[in-house]
């Protein structure tokens, strides 16, 4: 009967004992599961690594981009000033031809024999014709100024565009 009453004590120790490690148990992971969540880990780490390398990289070549596209927005608008003295010069040059011309026709106006009169009408029809010539000549350069300003202003706008884009794409990296 002692023996039998200390087999029971030693059984509810063991049973104790036992449910004591059953509940550390719960709280634990097999050392697999745990090397694996660590490998797991360690290449999620790796995998963002690379991805923020990327992002770097690409980063970089946006602001390379941002920087050439502000320089062809600088170089544009000089072109563009260059191209509005020119026309500004070709106005001036159409007016001071017409201002002699007139001063032509005055002198003309004074000449009272009729073969000077009529050398002077013939020079002044082959003035007028080079004039016209040189006019159109000044029209289609002006013409073709205008053209390239619209080009060069389209280009800035797109250029500004595109500027915009980017600074939005890197203010969302």
């Amino acid at each position: 009967e002692a023996s039998s009453a200390e087999l029971r004590q030693a059984l509810g120790t063991e049973q104790q004992e036992k449910q004591a490690l059953q509940m550390q148990m719960a709280d634990m992971v097999p050392r697999q599961r745990l090397e694996a969540a660590s490998e797991e880990l360690r290449q999620a780490r790796a995998a963002e690594q690379q991805e923020k390398q990327v992002l770097e990289a690409r980063v970089e070549g946006m602001q390379g981009e941002m920087e050439n596209l502000a320089r062809n927005v600088r170089e544009n608008a000089a072109r563009v000033q260059q191209l509005e003295a020119s026309s500004a010069e070709l106005r001036q040059a159409l007016g001071t031809e017409q201002q002699e011309k007139q001063a032509l026709q005055m002198q003309m106006a004074d000449m009272v024999p009729r073969q000077r009169l009529e050398a002077a009408s013939e020079e002044l029809r082959q003035a007028r014709a080079a004039e016209q010539q040189e006019k159109q000549v000044l029209e289609a350069r002006v013409e073709g100024m205008q053209g390239e300003m619209e080009n060069l202003a389209r280009n800035v706008r797109e250029n500004a565009a595109r500027v915009q884009q980017l600074e939005a794409s890197s203010a969302e990296l």
